[in-house]
């Protein structure tokens, strides 16, 4: 069941935020993420990201016309504990948007609307960026924080961010969260390691 989180308008186009992946089809995901480089990624497949964002969650974009037009994973990594408060990691992968959609504000939305969803619960929201997606997460409050190695298809060193605002926590325990952090060499093994 998708949860509507909000509703607005960004270059003319009426988009709907929504948690959950409810009506998928392999056509709206193979449309969406077409054109993607894999070059340094693990092969996309419908399968895969079907499998990934049934059990991890998602963050939909629709159309007034209820047409799929970007999505993003939410993935929980880990609950730190610092002086008795806990910290939940969450990342937000894969934002993926309609490439007839790019450049109309919907993946900076899409990453604003989740990432304050995910804020106004007490999570702190990180994510791996690459070139394409560092413009975006920067534009909507999130700092570079960590550099790590990861083998999402082809090794390769990525850059991690994390949200400035600690909604829900102390600035403290956000601090000691992003020393956690950075002290992970490896991406893929993160959850392990904390």
């Amino acid at each position: 069941m998708s949860i509507i989180i909000e509703s607005f308008e960004t270059a003319g186009l009426e988009v709907t935020l929504a948690r959950g992946c409810d009506g998928f089809s392999d056509e709206d995901l193979l449309r969406v993420t077409l054109g993607i480089d894999e070059e340094d990624m693990a092969p996309v497949t419908v399968d895969t990201l079907r499998d990934s964002y049934a059990s991890m969650g998602a963050y939909t974009l629709r159309s007034d016309d209820r047409e799929l037009v970007g999505f993003a994973r939410q993935v929980k990594r880990n609950i730190l504990e610092f002086d008795n408060e806990e910290v939940a990691i969450v990342e937000i992968g894969s934002v993926w948007v309609d490439p007839k959609s790019r450049g109309r504000g919907v993946g900076k939305r899409l990453v604003q609307s989740s990432s304050m969803a995910m804020l106004t619960v007490g999570f702190m929201p990180v994510a791996v960026c690459n070139e394409e997606s560092r413009v975006i997460f920067e534009a909507v409050g999130f700092e570079p924080i960590a550099e790590m190695k990861n083998q999402g298809g082809k090794p390769r060193v990525v850059e991690v961010f994390a949200h400035k605002l600690p909604i829900g926590i102390s600035w403290l325990a956000r601090a000691s969260a992003i020393s956690r952090l950075r002290q992970i060499e490896r991406f893929d093994t993160m959850q392990w390691l904390m």
